[in-house]
């Protein structure tokens, strides 16, 4: 845009004028020249029309010196100022300087070549600072923007939102955002700085007399500029709005697809650069992209794909611009600075301005750094650079900085232009992340182990009912006191303990939510003991001291094996060395109030304590307090994640106990877990059942995908009496019970088999015969736990393995339990 050069002349002394005006005139540039002979009129002139340059003699009527620089450059503060005075004096101009003019001159030495020389550095220095800040702000608003678009799924909003974001972190004058179809007519509209004058442009583009802005815009694919509106659209219903105003109208265009124009409005005297109508132009490509994405939800993915990179393009461009800006000659002496570099650093300008750039970094030699490579970079536009700077303070940060070069017009280097943003918190979010991101792995590596955990439980839960079962059915039949009876009872008893095997991965496999119960913690914890057993080295012997306490606790069963479990995991590795002894205790603790007071959240009265020894090195005193940390860990990064002992305060605390160490360097450590103890209720005797054996006459049908199981189910159903049909594939039960509805009086059914799961099947059984009880038969399931199968429908559930007396046990107590209800 070839605008003429707008100069306020400030000079009360008419000769200095007339021969200032004339030296202006020979230079051959355009200029428009307004004067002022005295402060205050050159203040209010500057108030009420636009100018790029100030000429200010500091010898006015109404006041004299620095303090005429000073009284303008608060009343004008964007303004760029040279300097006159009749004064040849070095160290008045360096003040002069200091205090914000681009130059100084002496009205006595000066030529129309010198004038000119610093009219248009004066002027460049102050366009690339507000071409800087313009940019930075819009690739803010490019940012919220591009964000804006990946989250949006409005049009209406979207566009809304997008010219509130240019106005408002740009600086435009006014945006908005036309929708239309293919044949041009208006399918949505929005806009920010216009206000109700925007109505009169929505009139005249619904009666069907579009702008030229609109019609040019529309048959075009790049963005097209409107310097003078008023006079190339003279019926444009803003061109009163603002006639000083220019304006930017791109088109929203999407491969071939045309959605509507995007337009922003700028003074003429400052822009738009060619940058500037480049990013302008993404923005509406943006835009008519997830305008794209929104009609066509088939294609969002991939939508989303190309915002994603669009964004962070833009990041990237964003992120070399920093707030901090510090300007400095090619000696690296600081001349100028803004208002973020001094609250960045703790400097006022009048400290930092004309000292050395080596008064910002963390020493010497980080200084030397960047000085090479700023010679490294000589021939390149900018680059990028993380080094350690240092505050007034004396606190060192890391800093990024970005470096644009000032070249005069033969390419020379004249000084440099650094941009600053301290990375610190970002580097700290970045071992965040990592961390997190150790966590995530090692959840997902658990949640790994307790699938196959279940898996295997699963399949061996059916093995081990086979074995249990024929092995009951063979000591049936085998005379006591003989060889192969005895061999039975060892094979029977294998498999109890095999069972119980299975029984302890089921609960670390668990994923059932917390349950808070009356619960007597001895078995819990000789289970979690057992357990240990098998994974501890066997040169740590475990002592268990569990007095079987008949006081309950309100605890949920898996944490408090989790806890148990935890406590005695990190016992071991203690001592997982030169070995030692670990004890495990529970016993019954009264608490007084005299006592209480010692203890973190308990009250006076009984309690469980759970006390957990090792002899291992013990716990430096220097690190006890961070123990319950979580990720404070001793071991090697590949050893654990430091997240052991946090889980284990958070569920006592969670539980309301209270949890306590003791620990001597070199002697072992012991913790101590305390619960609130639970009233014990009184319970009204059981009445004694008859000693009858639980058999019946009743016709039973069995399904199980396993036929030993089908097979040993039949035996022992048959022994106690019951008629038995037994089915192995679920499809084929289904189409028995359809065939003759009333001719069972009974079904069990396993959960995970082909075509028809236990649920399914259930749910068509229901649709035949209601009143026909199921009972569900299983080892493990991720469809449904015992106590959802029971709210799911099924009347009882047995867990494999099972022996012949729970089987005959629960099928006699559902049968009952179904006469029962026919009766009633």
């Amino acid at each position: 845009m070839n605008n003429p050069i707008h100069i306020l002349l400030v000079e009360d002394v008419p000769e200095d004028r007339d021969l200032l005006m004339e030296y202006l005139e020979q230079t051959g540039k355009s200029f428009q020249v307004q004067t002022a002979d005295s402060l205050d009129q050159a203040l209010q002139i500057s108030r009420n029309h636009h100018f790029d340059l100030v000429l200010l003699d500091l010898g006015l009527p109404d006041s004299t010196g620095l303090d005429t620089l000073r009284r303008f450059r608060a009343n004008a503060v964007s303004l760029p100022v040279i300097v006159l005075t009749d004064i040849d004096d070095e160290e008045t101009g360096i003040q002069a300087i200091r205090i914000g003019a681009q130059d100084y001159l002496d009205k006595g030495r000066v030529n129309k070549n010198g004038l000119l020389r610093s009219v248009r550095h004066a002027i460049e220095r102050q366009r690339l600072f507000v071409t800087l800040d313009h940019t930075q702000r819009l690739l803010r608003a490019i940012r919220k923007i591009n964000r804006l678009i990946v989250k949006e799924k409005d049009p209406g909003e979207l566009i809304r939102k997008a010219c509130a974001y240019l106005i408002e972190q740009s600086g435009y004058f006014g945006a908005w955002i036309i929708l239309s179809d293919e044949k041009e007519q208006m399918q949505g509209h929005a806009e920010a700085g216009l206000g109700e004058h925007f109505n009169r442009l929505l009139e005249t583009v619904q009666k069907g007399e579009l702008p030229n802005c609109l019609q040019q815009t529309f048959t075009v694919s790049d963005p097209v500029l409107f310097d003078q509106p008023g006079q190339s659209c003279p019926a444009c219903p803003l061109k009163d709005l603002r006639p000083d105003k220019a304006c930017l109208a791109a088109p929203l265009l999407h491969g071939d697809k045309r959605f509507g124009v995007l337009t922003v409005s700028f003074s003429r005297q400052t822009g738009p650069y060619d940058e500037e109508t480049q990013l302008i132009h993404e923005v509406s490509r943006d835009i008519a992209f997830a305008l794209e994405g929104l009609e066509a939800q088939e294609e969002r993915r991939k939508a989303e794909k190309a915002l994603v990179e669009s964004e962070f393009r833009y990041r990237e461009l964003f992120d070399g611009i920093r707030d901090a800006i510090l300007v400095a000659d090619k000696d690296r002496n600081i001349i100028n600075c803004n208002t973020a570099f001094t609250t960045l650093f703790g400097y006022t300008p009048d400290e930092i301005l004309g000292r050395k750039t080596s008064c910002v970094y963390h020493d010497m030699e980080e200084f030397e750094k960047m000085g090479e490579e700023i010679r490294q970079n000589i021939d390149t536009p900018s680059f990028l650079f993380t080094i350690q700077y240092r505050k007034k303070s004396g606190m060192a940060f890391p800093g990024e900085t970005s470096v644009f070069y000032l070249k005069d017009s033969e390419n020379h280097v004249k000084g440099m232009i650094g941009l600053t943003r301290d990375v610190s918190e970002r580097i700290e979010h970045e071992q965040e992340k990592k961390q997190l991101e150790n966590k995530y792995l090692q959840a997902q590596k658990m949640e790994s182990l307790g699938t196959l955990a279940g898996g295997i439980a699963h399949d061996f839960n059916n093995i081990l009912s086979a074995i249990l079962g024929y092995s009951q059915l063979a000591l049936n039949n085998a005379a006591a006191g003989e060889d192969i009876n005895n061999d039975l009872k060892e094979i029977h008893r294998a498999g109890l303990r095999a069972s119980d095997l299975v029984s302890q991965i089921l609960t670390f496999s668990r994923k059932s939510e917390k349950k808070l119960m009356p619960l007597k913690a001895a078995p819990v914890i000789k289970e979690a003991v057992k357990l240990l057993q098998s994974t501890i080295p066997s040169y740590i012997e475990i002592e268990s001291i569990v007095r079987n306490p008949k006081l309950k606790i309100m605890q949920d069963p898996t944490q408090l094996h989790q806890i148990v479990m935890n406590l005695c995991t990190n016992a071991s590795h203690a001592m997982e060395k030169d070995g030692g002894v670990l004890t495990v205790e529970a016993t019954e603790e009264t608490i007084t109030e005299a006592d209480a007071d010692q203890f973190s959240g308990l009250q006076a009265g009984e309690h469980l304590k759970i006390r957990v020894r090792d002899t291992g090195h013990g716990i430096p005193n220097d690190i006890r307090d961070s123990i319950f940390d979580p990720y404070f860990t001793t071991k090697d990064p590949k050893e654990g994640t430091g997240l052991g002992l946090s889980v284990v305060h958070g569920l006592v605390k969670e539980s309301g106990g209270d949890i306590q160490v003791q620990s001597d360097p070199g002697r072992g450590t012991t913790f101590f877990i305390r619960f609130p103890g639970i009233p014990e209720r009184e319970k009204a005797e059981e009445e004694t059942k008859a000693d009858k054996k639980p058999g019946g006459d009743e016709t039973i049908l069995f399904v199980d995908d396993e036929p030993s199981l089908t097979r040993l189910a039949a035996r022992h159903l048959t022994n106690f009496g019951y008629r038995v049909t037994t089915e192995t594939e679920s499809d084929k039960a289904l189409e028995r019970i359809k065939k003759n509805p009333g001719d069972f009086d009974l079904l069990i059914t396993d959960m995970a088999m082909p075509k028809l799961t236990g649920d399914m099947l259930l749910d068509e059984v229901r649709k035949i015969n209601p009143d026909l009880p199921v009972i569900l038969c299983t080892g493990f399931t991720k469809r449904l736990t015992p106590e959802q199968a029971r709210e799911r429908g099924f009347q009882g559930v047995i867990d494999k393995p099972f022996s012949q007396t729970l089987l005959a046990g629960t099928v006699r107590e559902v049968l009952d339990e179904a006469n029962q209800n026919k009766k009633e």
